[in-house]
């Protein structure tokens, strides 16, 4: 049996599971996220206008199931975001998070932030190459403790690198898998800046945005950390 395969049935066992059938389907309405606020910023030099923001990587609870059940433990993305249809600008914080919605040749900043203090609510494997902020052996000694609660230096702290998906990006600003970075200023070897510069040069399309760090991917995105980058001409 996998490592993979074991912690599931420990997680199974430990954690009692909805069932699917008992939950029904086609009751809510596709959520639309709003958009991100995104500040216009003259260049003193160039005179060019630019759009900025601040992000954060933030768990919460949100309703994903419908309302007769309780309210879910996520991760998101949390900042200013324009309400539909109106000009009013609120914090908010959700997952999917809110949208990108650019504009092509216009730069946008993006000061991204890690606030998610706790532990991986999926079990990670250390067996697997990760990015592994305590050096951890690829081979922990056995036995090897059930999920939850898991390997503790592998669960935490947490790292997020944030990667704009299909983008036309800078090699610094593109979210490499060991360019992650933790809420208590753990870096990996890549790492340069959490200030991320966005040209939208490609041709208007679909874009998504998610974390990538190395070896836990899947396991920030099961989470939430995911949204949409809109680039039009």
């Amino acid at each position: 049996m996998k490592f993979s395969e074991a912690l599931s049935l420990l997680l199974n066992k430990e954690t009692p599971s909805l069932d699917p059938l008992t939950i029904p389907k086609y009751v809510d309405n596709l959520p639309i996220p709003p958009t991100w606020a995104l500040e216009a910023v003259k260049d003193p030099c160039t005179k060019e206008v630019r759009q900025e923001i601040k992000i954060s990587a933030v768990q919460f609870k949100q309703q994903l199931l419908p309302c007769n059940f309780p309210e879910s433990t996520v991760w998101g993305y949390a900042g200013m975001v324009k309400l539909p249809d109106s000009d009013i600008i609120v914090y908010h914080q959700s997952t999917p998070g809110a949208t990108f919605e650019a504009t092509r040749g216009v730069e946008i900043r993006v000061h991204w932030e890690n606030k998610l203090t706790g532990s991986y609510m999926f079990a990670v494997d250390p067996t697997i190459h990760f990015y592994n902020p305590n050096n951890l052996p690829m081979e922990p000694p056995k036995p090897w403790p059930p999920f939850p609660p898991g390997f503790s230096k592998a669960q935490s702290p947490i790292g997020i690198v944030p990667h704009l998906h299909g983008g036309e990006t800078s090699s610094i600003f593109d979210g490499g898998p060991d360019a992650w970075f933790t809420s208590a200023g753990h870096i990996g070897p890549p790492y340069v800046t959490n200030n991320y510069h966005y040209l939208n040069t490609q041709p208007p399309t679909t874009l998504w945005y998610h974390d990538h760090t190395l070896g836990v991917t899947r396991l920030s995105n099961y989470s939430g950390l995911a949204g949409i980058h809109y680039p039009r001409s």
